[in-house]
């Protein structure tokens, strides 16, 4: 009667994960765009997390992170704005230069032809006189724009390094976490393997085994949840780095 009861608990319990298996199948099809009817195929093992080195990571983020380059693109024009402000505000020469032949005759007067041959050349000096307060008002606005897309700049920056710290803490303790999975799942297989001998010999109940094997697909489930996180914290990092294409 308990056998009964154990395997009718673990056939709901096999019905409720088959029942997420299809909702999550329509659902990623769903986001791939394809017919939610498409079947999948899914290993049940999770892959290994790959071996990334933090200095390279926060390297490759200050480079590639589009927030960063977002706030930098509009420091630099806050920049230019500024730079042709001030340009505007400065006193402008103007340089010419010309060479030229002229002739002209009279028949008449005093002067009955004069000829020029040579160069002309000067300068003219503009002074933004009556523009200069409108001007200066414009400079202020603009100073106070290129400050702040420097603050948010770092801001920006500050916030990237903090989530690069956080993924990294993440993936270094799903790291460690799996390690000691491993460990613990092996040991709770030699423990389901004692137990069944001792099944058999009759020096351990149906009730006392049963508990070992729960134990047992605790400990792989949790080796499963391990190798999820240290995956996920993988791709959180790649993600931050511009790495994932």
């Amino acid at each position: 009667m308990q056998a009964r009861l154990d395997l009718s608990t673990d056939s709901a319990l096999v019905l409720d994960l088959q029942l997420q298996v299809a909702l999550t199948t329509t659902r990623l099809n769903a986001l791939m765009g394809r017919d939610p009817s498409t079947p999948l195929e899914v290993t049940s093992e999770v892959p290994a997390a790959e071996t990334l080195d933090l200095a390279q990571v926060q390297q490759a983020a200050r480079q590639a992170n589009s927030t960063v380059q977002q706030a930098r693109q509009q420091q630099i024009a806050a920049d230019l704005s500024v730079k042709e402000l001030r340009g505007t505000l400065l006193p402008q020469v103007d340089l010419f230069s010309n060479y030229g032949y002229t002739r002209s005759t009279s028949a008449v007067g005093i002067l009955q032809s004069n000829q020029a041959l040579g160069p002309d050349y000067g300068a003219r000096v503009s002074i933004p006189l009556f523009r200069g307060l409108q001007m200066r008002s414009a400079m202020e606005v603009a100073k106070l724009g290129q400050e702040q897309a420097s603050i948010n700049t770092q801001q920006a920056e500050l916030d990237l390094e903090e989530s690069v710290l956080n993924a990294w803490t993440n993936y270094i303790t799903a790291d460690r976490r799996t390690t000691l999975e491993e460990e613990n799942l092996a040991g709770a297989r030699t423990q389901s393997d004692v137990a069944l001998e001792s099944f058999r010999i009759g020096s351990l109940s149906s009730v006392e085994l049963r508990d070992v094997q729960l134990g047992l697909i605790a400990a792989e489930q949790r080796l499963l949840v391990a190798k999820y996180e240290a995956k996920l914290a993988e791709l959180q990092l790649k993600w931050l780095a511009g790495m994932l294409i």
